[in-house]
């Protein structure tokens, strides 16, 4: 469980990173609500596409 939680502090600060350093590129500050928005699509695409392919894979064994 520890692993899972570590595994997702992670994901969010590479993600906020991400995030940060590309809205200073484009040079405006985005709002936190797209801020969120994006988070949530990042960890649903990554994450759940991750476990799909995963238990794809088992499957396959």
């Amino acid at each position: 469980m520890s692993a899972l939680i570590s595994f997702l502090v992670v994901m969010n600060i590479i993600i906020v990173t991400d995030i940060f350093i590309s809205s200073v590129l484009s040079g405006r500050f985005p709002s936190p609500f797209y801020i969120y928005k994006t988070i949530k699509k990042y960890i649903y695409y990554r994450f759940f596409n991750g476990i799909e392919k995963t238990a794809v894979e088992m499957s396959k064994l």
